[in-house]
């Protein structure tokens, strides 16, 4: 799904003739310890299996790709098929694409409740009823609370994460940068910001409905950060920002939800690489075509 979402990324980008700040730059995993490597080693045999190209870089390679590495870094994980995307080139041309098409978007607006009656969904919401025959879940983090709302039990949690992205440099990491076994994702844009992340916890105030930035976090992160290139250490914070990710097993919930007709699911982890081909898996299963690619094993159905 991830190669395949990538592929569709690349070709969406020629064909609406924008600059979504693709590239396809490698990904880096570092290790540390003799057990990250042992643990990088096991990754490495998994991923190739199911035809991911991964190699296993010694230092001094290591070194080659990134010079301003870490001399802590004794190996890593590479895999040449990763890359990096920018969301807010991306998502905007995707909706005006799709607004042309016909799309009507409703922003701001709340799902107070969601009743199945015979063919239909009312969905009733902030801002009036919609009425549909067909419902597809793609809430990410409170994809939940949508399935509790047709009292459909599902396992996605919501995981508040932290993010950072410092002031613009000269380059610095050429790839995507992740730890073996440290909470660490960290790229460098065109523009020259490095935005730093990898599951570190932020919080969420219930009452106020809004993520909270936690400074432990903030600070844990920039602390691996800077362990593994040392050299960022001179750059100004920008801005930190707390986002709502997605939290399963490792593998999306995609497909129409057993037991009720025309409601389908189209959750993922690592849900903008994926886009794409998990919206053409659902409009396909919408109009009654069987989709190229085996999706039972990401059935509700699998908990």
């Amino acid at each position: 799904l991830q190669k395949k979402g990538i592929q569709l990324w690349k070709e969406l980008e020629k064909e609406l003739k924008s600059d979504f700040e693709l590239e396809i730059t490698g990904g880096i995993m570092v290790a540390e310890t003799e057990n990250d490597i042992s643990y990088l080693k096991n990754k490495i045999l998994a991923e190739k299996k199911v035809g991911i190209e991964m190699e296993l870089l010694s230092r001094e390679d290591v070194r080659k790709h990134i010079p301003n590495v870490s001399k802590k870094v004794l190996a890593a994980a590479y895999c040449p098929g990763e890359g990096k995307i920018n969301p807010m080139l991306a998502t905007p041309a995707l909706a005006k694409e799709a607004e042309r098409l016909g799309t009507k978007f409703n922003l701001e607006t709340t799902v107070l409740s969601i009743k199945k009656e015979k063919e239909f969904f009312i969905v009733e919401t902030n801002r009036g009823i919609i009425k549909s025959k067909y419902l597809v879940n793609a809430a990410g983090g409170w994809s939940r609370n949508v399935s509790e709302m047709l009292g459909i039990k599902s396992p996605v949690l919501s995981a508040p994460q932290q993010m950072i992205v410092t002031e613009s440099s000269v380059p610095i990491i050429p790839s995507m940068i992740s730890h073996a076994h440290r909470h660490l994702t960290m790229k460098q844009i065109k523009n020259g910001n490095i935005i730093i992340g990898g599951g570190w916890f932020a919080g969420y105030n219930k009452e106020m409905h809004k993520t909270i930035n936690y400074r432990d976090a903030i600070s844990g992160n920039l602390w691996v950060a800077q362990r593994v290139i040392p050299s960022i250490g001179h750059l100004h914070i920008l801005r930190t920002w707390a986002t709502v990710g997605v939290m399963i097993d490792g593998a999306p919930i995609l497909g129409e939800t057993p037991g009720t007709k025309n409601f389908y699911q189209a959750v993922g982890a690592n849900g903008y690489t994926m886009a794409p081909v998990m919206g053409n898996i659902i409009s396909d299963l919408i109009k009654g075509k069987s989709p190229d690619i085996d999706i039972e094993s990401f059935s509700l159905n699998r908990f």
